[in-house]
């Protein structure tokens, strides 16, 4: 059975919009009723999930034709693959015996990239599915604020207090989810202390410390010229010793700003948030948009960079 107590408990996790949940649960219901649909799902999702997550893709784009034999909306049965999905992923917590915590705190992705979609594109589903493999593959997790996952440095950086760290060292790399919670000191040090914590008796702790690195349009260095002074994005910026930048011309992360009307002409953009309305006047006086690349040494307790 597909629908069943894990299902209920992955959706009340999640909170999804009333609206998409009940479009992703008919089509799971739909997978009990029709077991010919079960079938074709069930052996997917195990090809998937075995031996452990891999080319999803490829799996997602087989669900094409099965959207089309069964008269099932594609995007929304690529979302129930993935929420069918996850309890395998569950399971593998379990047997590694990490907290069902830190699983639907992770999980909670799936949600926040529902809403960009949403915001984006005007549909329920997902426009990047290849975001997802680090999570079902139990590479990537979330611990508070922040997602953590495996990578190597590749330069040597050396830190304004004069930690070197050298090339292919073993660092985790730190994302950002769009869940909209605000960046503020507390939840970030909170973050940085859960993933201490989580990772303390592993090769990513060595003298006591470990190495967050982050590649993201919100370490861009121009941010201290035009955003408010009490921007939490500027506090953020903060923690790190941003090393290396880099210019979008394109444009390529507004998306993240303003969503849908990104393409808008640039006096037209709304200017509802502190944000928008800082980026909108950046934009108008034909300045550039990039991004950073910085790291974080971290002892546990605070930042030592």
């Amino acid at each position: 059975m597909h629908y069943n107590e894990f299902y209920k408990t992955l959706m009340k996790k999640l909170e999804l919009p009333e609206s998409a949940e009940k479009e992703f649960t008919e089509v799971v219901k739909l997978t009990d009723k029709n077991l010919e649909l079960g079938r074709e799902l069930d052996k997917l999702i195990m090809r998937f999930m075995f031996p452990k997550a891999h080319d999803i893709r490829r799996f997602l784009e087989k669900l094409t034709p099965i959207s089309q034999k069964y008269l099932i909306d594609e995007n929304i049965l690529q979302f129930v693959f993935l929420l069918l999905s996850a309890e395998t992923m569950a399971k593998r917590y379990t047997k590694q015996e990490i907290p069902d915590s830190v699983f639907y705190e992770t999980i909670k992705d799936l949600k926040y990239k529902l809403q960009e979609c949403v915001e984006c594109k005007g549909y329920y589903g997902t426009f990047v599915p290849h975001w997802f493999e680090g999570f079902y593959r139990l590479e990537r997790f979330s611990l508070g604020r922040f997602q953590y996952e495996h990578t190597d440095t590749d330069r040597e950086i050396v830190t304004p207090s004069g930690i070197k760290i050298k090339k292919g060292t073993k660092v985790l790399f730190l994302h950002i989810p769009s869940s909209g919670e605000p960046l503020t000191d507390e939840v970030r040090l909170d973050s940085y202390k859960k993933a201490y914590d989580f990772y303390k008796d592993t090769s990513f702790v060595k003298n006591g410390k470990i190495i967050f690195v982050c590649h993201s349009w919100l370490l861009y260095k121009e941010h201290y010229k035009f955003l408010p002074e009490n921007s939490n994005i500027l506090k953020f910026m903060n923690d790190f010793y941003i090393y290396d930048q880099y210019i979008s011309d394109i444009k390529e992360d507004l998306w993240r700003i303003f969503g849908k009307l990104d393409k808008l002409p640039y006096n037209e953009l709304p200017e509802d948030t502190s944000l928008k309305r800082a980026y909108k006047n950046w934009l108008i006086e034909k300045n550039e948009t990039g991004g950073g690349v910085g790291v974080i040494v971290f002892d546990g307790e605070k930042i030592v960079n």
